[in-house]
């Protein structure tokens, strides 16, 4: 676990230099306040890693992914008490490599993974439970990502807050650091249109959203308005407004957001969607021009395969990364072994190079469960869609072990 140099100055004071009984081995013994990439190293304390996952009422079913991971006590303690799957996510190499160690010790390889990266690149949005030790400057820029994945997610901060986001519970222990627990809220902003509530047939909701904190208004097709004060427990909204005989009435619902399932359909979506990968390779085989990538029918059957048809027909491809160059002849292949790997044959495209990004265009829905994911172990590819404006993430990609 981390925190920041400037929150930590009198406790480094006393510990700078001093080694954590039990936090290494033989290999490698990290130390209190040695420098990272934005903090210093302060390990959790044992008192506090098994308060911190109760608080976010963690089970079997939860992906519990720790930020500024250290030496892995936390993935490792979430998976031998509670059976879950765990992440670390770390930027120190030696602490890394420490912690996979500290992961095989305690037998707990096959549901432990301990990643090398950057919190602020490194994608953990499958989380369920999200547990941090980092300072409030960096929970603050970790913020607009939190509060953007799914709804119900918990999130678990040692002794540092997120600002105005006020926290949904307090834990606070004798002798220890406060524990602040946050569940993140849906995305409620704008109208609503209503029935069924009490004395009112049908209404519009209008809310305003601040974090979990909602207000707002309902106005009815008659002219009747009354005002609205509510609050989210992740998917659940509660709200109350009074009635015309000045009774306070309140309703709780359900606003679990719209799951995207995409399946098999060329023109599932109409002339929409399109598959992207990227130029790995190139080669020139018998006067022809090849382009190896990193996506091909492993991801997109259909682009690759041409079922049931005497001729094959290509779907359109375009160079996303460099449209205007001149244009050549050439063949687009996946990254299997198998002749029938191939996007495009004999297209003409703007001149590619190994970086340049490829369009698969009209490919609707690319069939997620009609290709063979996973295939020679490749990850499964990432689904974006565009949602009033904005890109949303659908689905992640996922690699061979978060499949075990």
């Amino acid at each position: 676990m981390r925190l920041q140099p400037s929150l930590i100055l009198a406790l480094l004071l006393f510990l700078t230099g001093c080694t954590v009984p039990g936090s290494g081995d033989d290999t490698y013994r990290p130390w209190v306040g040695q420098h990272g990439k934005d903090v210093m190293w302060v390990p959790t304390l044992d008192p506090l890693v098994l308060p911190m996952l109760e608080a976010a009422k963690v089970t079997a079913d939860d992906v519990v992914y720790d930020l500024g991971s250290g030496d892995g006590k936390i993935p490792i303690w979430a998976a031998r008490r509670f059976g879950v799957r765990a992440v670390g996510i770390e930027y120190n190499a030696d602490l890394v490599a420490l912690a996979r160690r500290n992961v095989e010790r305690a037998g707990v390889s096959d549901r432990v993974r301990m990643i090398h990266g950057d919190i602020f690149v490194e994608d953990f949005s499958s989380a369920t439970v999200l547990t941090l030790f980092l300072g409030p400057e960096l929970n603050q820029r970790l913020r607009p990502v939190i509060t953007k994945m799914r709804p119900g997610t918990r999130v678990v901060s040692n002794l540092f807050d997120m600002g105005d986001w006020e926290p949904d519970r307090v834990v606070r222990l004798s002798d220890q650091n406060p524990l602040y627990l946050w569940i993140v809220p849906a995305r409620v902003d704008g109208e609503w249109e209503v029935a069924g509530l009490p004395d009112w047939s049908t209404a519009t909701l209008e809310l305003r959203q601040t974090f979990q904190k909602v207000e707002g208004r309902l106005r009815s097709t008659d002219g009747r308005a009354a005002s609205v004060l509510g609050r989210l427990d992740g998917s659940r909204l509660s709200f109350g407004y009074r009635s015309d005989k000045g009774e306070t009435r309140t309703v709780a619902v359900d606003v679990r957001e719209s799951e995207f399932i995409f399946e098999l359909g060329r023109y599932l979506t109409a002339e929409a969607g399109i598959y992207v990968t990227r130029v790995i390779s190139s080669k020139m085989s018998r006067g022809k021009a090849f382009f190896a990538c990193d996506g091909g029918l492993h991801h997109h059957l259909a682009a690759a395969v041409t079922f049931g048809a005497a001729l094959r027909t290509n779907f359109e491809l375009c160079n996303l990364t460099r449209p205007g160059e001149t244009a050549a002849v050439c063949n687009i292949a996946g990254p299997s072994c198998n002749p029938t790997d191939l996007l495009g044959v004999e297209i003409t495209l703007p001149r590619l190079s190994e970086g340049d990004l490829i369009g698969v265009l009209r490919s609707g829905s690319y069939g997620f469960t009609a290709s063979p994911l996973l295939f020679l172990g490749r990850p499964t590819p990432a689904e974006l869609v565009r949602r009033r404006g904005e890109i949303v993430l659908g689905r992640r990609s996922r690699v061979m072990s978060e499949f075990n």
